[in-house]
């Protein structure tokens, strides 16, 4: 998940950029993080990045965003642009060269009116199609709560295509991070068991783990065996 606002730049302009609820914080250039994203999908032609931008301070617009992106060398023609009926398979994003997917969720509302003004369709409505669990834990005993922590949160009703879990653990720092907790619930144990317990409680696959910190703990093996079966 990546926060999206619109911050005053040095000449006293709006821009879009990337943060982290609040202007100043982890300040990142949309245009040369994606940039970063291109390079690593030319290089590697079998995988596939899914982004889900948070809409925050300063109310940017899907359009808004889309503008800077679509100016980035490669990332119109690798996004997947939905229309209707079931997501693709991996496979099938792989044959028709598309490597990318965009969510948003928050700010302006494209879920009834995705055509309205602001709205653009690469940029799809995360809760259309995904349910996700509750996203704010204090505690790495929350996250082991899967009675609690597993359960249905943002998205809930008509059919998904996504089952969203989060395992991550936040300070009480406006919200900030816990390293100290990510290296507990990444660790593949515990991962392991945590997607099989939620999928166990709520009778839907994981397809979709948001975590921080991925270089820590074991997400990548876990994920990467988890799609060796599913796909076997």
């Amino acid at each position: 998940m990546i926060d999206v606002c619109k911050c005053p730049n040095e000449q006293d302009e709006e821009e879009v950029i990337f943060c982290h609820g609040m202007c100043g914080l982890g300040t990142r250039d949309p245009a040369e993080v994606f940039t970063n994203i291109n390079a690593f999908l030319n290089i590697n032609s079998k995988d596939m990045v899914i982004v889900n931008f948070e809409l925050s301070v300063g109310s940017p617009t899907p359009a808004e965003l889309w503008a800077v992106l679509d100016g980035v060398d490669g990332i119109s023609s690798k996004t997947y642009d939905y229309t209707e009926g079931f997501w693709p398979t991996m496979k099938e994003m792989q044959n028709i060269n598309k490597q990318l997917i965009l969510f948003k969720h928050g700010g302006l509302s494209c879920l009834n009116n995705p055509n309205s003004n602001g709205c653009v369709s690469n940029i799809e409505e995360f809760h259309r199609f995904a349910v996700e669990t509750k996203y704010s834990f204090e505690s790495v005993e929350e996250v082991e709560d899967e009675n609690n922590s597993c359960v249905e949160d943002r998205g809930t009703g008509g059919t998904k295509e996504f089952y969203a879990v989060n395992n991550f653990v936040e300070n009480n720092v406006i919200g900030s991070p816990s390293e100290a907790g990510s290296e507990t619930v990444n660790e593949k144990v515990f991962l392991t068991n945590r997607l099989a317990e939620c999928e166990a409680i709520t009778s839907f696959k994981p397809n979709y783990i948001a975590v921080d910190f991925w270089h820590l703990g074991d997400v990548i093996e876990v994920v990467q065996e988890e799609n060796k079966v599913r796909g076997a």
